[in-house]
């Protein structure tokens, strides 16, 4: 069989992006070829420039596979999103996504950068020109390492309440009995309130 290079280079970016020997495993090989890297990831790596569109692009891919690895159905088009869905759901950080900012300013440039030297070996200067310390690496000891992004929780998400989870009262989040409250801010999607009056309208 014949395969277009319009499919070989989406197969490399759908491997590359989805975990390989330099990258952390998102998903599956298998869910990385559900979410259409054809259709999804058709302007990523395509130009001399990583810009927002194609990191925009390569995140709304990932988002697919991770889901479809994790069987889960909302429509979520960000990891932030999907992070906060799945913390309402199992109010756990123990199988929470990574966060947008991770995926966006680590993996993702990382996978971009990667994606531009394996597609031209056989034009081994051609990319020369790229400092990896610009694409989410950064040299220790003259070791080239991946730039760590994590913030499992942002800051201004760690307090969270549940009010009016086990009582029927009139009115949520009023009252200094509120995590959020008591400490002066407003409650956030990662709260598990109920009829709540402490958010941003």
């Amino acid at each position: 069989a014949v395969v277009s290079t319009q499919s070989t280079g989406a197969i490399l970016k759908a491997h590359i992006g989805t975990g390989c020997d330099y990258l952390s495993k998102v998903g599956t090989k298998k869910a990385a070829l559900i979410a259409k890297p054809e259709s999804n990831l058709a302007s990523f790596g395509e130009s001399a420039v990583l810009d927002e569109h194609q990191i925009n692009q390569a995140e709304y891919y990932l988002v697919r596979v991770f889901k479809s690895r994790h069987n889960i159905a909302d429509d979520d088009e960000d990891f932030d999103k999907l992070r906060v869905n799945s913390w309402k759901t199992n109010n756990s950080v123990v199988h929470l996504p990574p966060t947008s900012y991770s995926i966006r300013e680590g993996h993702i440039r990382r996978w971009w950068y990667l994606y531009k030297l394996l597609s031209n070996l056989l034009s081994p200067g051609e990319y020369a020109f790229l400092d990896p310390e610009e694409f989410g690496w950064e040299r220790i000891d003259q070791d080239l390492v991946p730039r760590k992004c994590l913030n499992i929780i942002p800051d201004r998400f760690v307090t969270t309440c549940s009010c009016n989870k086990a009582a029927k009262k009139t009115v949520a989040c009023t009252t200094k009995r509120c995590k959020c409250k008591k400490e002066g801010g407003l409650c956030t999607d990662y709260c598990n309130c109920t009829e709540c009056q402490n958010r941003r309208m």
